[in-house]
């Protein structure tokens, strides 16, 4: 499989998906500089706060707009999105504490680690998702829902 095959594969899909990423960025950093610059909570702290809505939101459209989901299943779809996007959180505030470490002004790096965040998300979204759906743990826990 070439590259131009593997872009064209992923164009619709990333495009709804960066259309719902720009919004949940902006509430993501609307959080964050509020927490940070207005009510002086600790940047990781608000980092994290912002991250937290930005996924809530996320969850919902990417469910039904960027993947189309047709499950009703929030439960089950949310045990993969959550699990994937706590892993991302705690990468991107490990990247945060470092960038600042070397000395990058800390609004500055949390944007850096937003764009970041937002391709490891896809990813994740788009392979791990699929396959976490399928996991054993999953269908443990839709048979005992009793979905089939």
């Amino acid at each position: 499989m070439n590259v131009q095959s593997v872009l064209n594969e992923h164009k619709s899909h990333f495009l709804r998906f960066s259309l719902v990423g720009g919004a949940s960025t902006i509430l993501n950093y609307l959080l964050f500089y509020i927490l940070y610059q207005f009510l002086d909570v600790f940047y990781l702290v608000s980092s994290g706060a912002g991250y937290i809505g930005g996924v809530v939101f996320g969850f919902y459209f990417n469910k039904v707009f960027t993947f189309k989901s047709r499950s009703d299943d929030y439960y089950e779809e949310g045990i993969v999105y959550f699990a994937l996007y706590t892993a991302s959180l705690l990468i991107g505030l490990a990247l945060l504490r470092i960038l600042v470490l070397i000395g990058i002004p800390i609004l500055t790096a949390n944007v850096i680690v937003i764009g970041f965040t937002t391709i490891t998300n896809y990813l994740g979204s788009k392979y791990f998702g699929r396959v976490a759906k399928r996991s054993r743990l999953c269908r443990w826990y839709s048979q005992l829902r009793g979905h089939s």
